[in-house]
């Protein structure tokens, strides 16, 4: 049970990662919100920690605070994009994109 329910949160952590990575390619989301992604890439690039990585290696305590850094900047990150957009990304994730008009028909040219 367990296995299957850690599968299950990589796959939406993966799906959340996909998800920040769309919109903040996005031109339509803010760049208030684009600037919080790029604040935290920025914190997890810099030597400086919250947490030194080196203060307690084997609980893996040194990556807790990056890892909390990047979640939050992704919880903002959506917070900060406009609803719409956020909702027409996780649509097309989903693979619910519906195909342009023209190509709805069927070949040679027949109306479907």
């Amino acid at each position: 049970m367990t296995i299957v329910r850690t599968f299950w949160q990589l796959r939406s952590l993966f799906s959340q990662a996909r998800l920040v990575w769309r919109l903040v390619g996005d031109p339509r989301v803010p760049l208030r919100a684009k600037l919080v992604a790029a604040g935290a890439g920025l914190l997890l690039l810099s030597p400086l920690d919250i947490i030194p990585d080196a203060l307690l290696p084997l609980l893996g305590l040194g990556v807790a605070d990056d890892v909390t850094v990047l979640l939050l900047a992704a919880a903002l990150l959506v917070a900060l994009s406009p609803k719409e957009v956020v909702a027409e990304h996780r649509a097309r994730l989903r693979g619910a994109r519906r195909l342009p008009r023209e190509t709805t028909s069927l070949p040679l040219g027949f109306p479907s």
